[in-house]
């Protein structure tokens, strides 16, 4: 998150999960599924919009060369 928000946690039943993490995950099945890779940049925005459609206050930040953040996301198949 940035660096004036909170890290929140995601409840499932009694198992608790950092929102980012199981948001993260999600996006991952997803791309595995559909074996589309994608640009880091969009999938810290694709966790940004489903943390948005959870209801949580946080906006995930990558920090790093625009040459690497533009790169694809490898998928590996499986």
């Amino acid at each position: 998150c940035q660096e004036q928000e909170f890290s929140y946690e995601y409840r499932h039943g009694v198992t608790s999960y950092g929102a980012f993490t199981y948001c993260l995950t999600r996006i991952f099945r997803q791309m595995k599924r559909a074996k589309k890779p994608v640009t880091f940049d969009a999938l810290i925005k694709n966790v940004g919009a489903r943390l948005k459609e959870l209801g949580y206050a946080q906006t995930p930040t990558l920090v790093g060369p625009a040459v690497k953040k533009t790169r694809k996301f490898p998928v590996s198949p499986g």
